[in-house]
């Protein structure tokens, strides 16, 4: 996990490569990457979006997906992703809805009316 010697960029890849593969253990690092990116000298919003879907995804595996909606959705709603993240989003979204939980649909409208015209 991160340390004090950690590199958070590296971390934050470690976060999303185990969220893409569904590792119990990208719950932690995706955590963790939050928190160092909360408490760094300078404000990384993009990086802490992605962190936010990397945490949802994982959640998703973890069969949390009210909290998985909660995270993508301030992730969603913070303006700051990319295209590249888009189809991360539609991901975690899909995991919501395969877990009969209401909140798919909050997410994929705020995503429409954030990034789509």
């Amino acid at each position: 996990m991160t340390t004090a010697k950690g590199n958070p960029k590296s971390d934050a890849y470690v976060a999303t490569t185990l969220s893409w593969i569904g590792d119990p253990a990208a719950e932690a690092y995706a955590r963790n990457v939050l928190t160092d990116l909360a408490g760094a000298a300078s404000v990384r919003p993009r990086r802490i979006a992605t962190a936010n879907i990397d945490l949802g995804l994982a959640l998703v595996a973890a069969d949390k997906p009210d909290e998985a909606a909660d995270v993508t959705l301030t992730a969603v709603t913070s303006g700051r992703l990319v295209p590249s993240n888009y189809w991360r989003v539609a991901e975690v979204v899909s995991g919501i809805e395969g877990r009969d939980a209401p909140d798919a649909a909050t997410v994929r409208e705020a995503f429409r009316d954030t990034y789509t015209d």
